[in-house]
């Protein structure tokens, strides 16, 4: 299964990790890690994870207690006000 980020995505991601590193040096090198052994699992297996805004499936990045995220598409963080 092929998995599609948007650029705003990536963007996002991209913002994530060097956030991260700010905050401590290896920790947005870390949060990649996460990321891509999160979407490994997705590729191996989608129904896993539970449907949430438009047919989009939710995982959590929570393999580290100094890394804890919510991806949220750019549209539904202006509808919450984010």
């Amino acid at each position: 299964m092929a998995l599609r980020l948007r650029p705003e995505a990536r963007e996002d991601l991209d913002a994530a990790a060097r956030w991260y590193e700010g905050q401590e040096n290896g920790l947005g090198r870390q949060f990649l890690a996460e990321v891509r052994l999160v979407f490994q699992r997705i590729r191996a297996n989608p129904d896993a994870y539970p449907v949430t805004y438009r047919g989009t499936r939710r995982a959590l990045i929570s393999n580290t207690s100094k890394i804890e995220t919510l991806l949220v598409p750019k549209d539904l963080r202006r509808k919450l006000g984010r």
